[in-house]
């Protein structure tokens, strides 16, 4: 199991001061498992927590950055960098949305994704891809998807928009499916 906790000091990236890791970035293969530093800013709940399924450190890195930039409650991002590894962490149940990468080496972000769906997993997952092929978006949704981003549209603001809004349409799903087996 491959996971990390990114958090990064913006006022360093703003000066230009990034080392070649960022502040408390610690590639995936060099641990098991890693905690968020104990620093009030970083105690967010397992309800705040992104599960990034990606084989690429640098997608993890530029990911992290990104969510650092969030205006909104701050979210604790765990990296997964293979296939089996971010299927058994998804299936925990224990994050608020999953940034799923499209092309994941050996494995499919979109086989991963039906595999989750099967399985009963309530975590909304939103696709992440290059690919700009309208047939990907359409499977992506058909397979339940919350939502696909190309990479190269990635921004701090709407990433979070889309965060946002996958994980609230998820709850409001989850109140209606509540409220439809009491009735039922």
């Amino acid at each position: 199991m491959h996971a990390i906790f990114i958090q990064l000091q913006s006022r360093d990236l703003q000066r230009g001061l990034a080392p070649a890791y960022p502040a408390r970035y610690i590639p995936a293969e060099a641990i098991s498992t890693v905690s968020p530093p104990s620093d009030s800013s970083a105690n967010v709940t397992p309800s705040k927590k992104i599960l990034l399924i990606d084989d690429d450190p640098l997608v993890a890195q530029l990911i992290g950055m990104l969510v650092e930039k969030f205006r909104g409650e701050p979210f604790a991002l765990e990296h997964a960098a293979d296939y089996a590894g971010g299927l058994q962490r998804l299936l925990t149940g224990a994050f608020a949305l999953c940034l799923l990468d499209y092309r994941l080496g050996a494995g499919d972000g979109l086989e991963l994704l039906r595999e989750a769906k099967a399985q009963h997993c309530p975590t909304p997952v939103i696709l992440l891809t290059g690919d700009t092929c309208e047939e990907t978006d359409l499977a992506a949704m058909e397979s339940g998807a919350a939502d696909f981003i190309i990479k190269r549209d990635l921004k701090p603001d709407s990433l979070e928009r889309a965060v946002d809004y996958a994980i609230a349409t998820a709850a409001a799903r989850h109140q209606l499916q509540a409220k439809t087996k009491k009735s039922g």
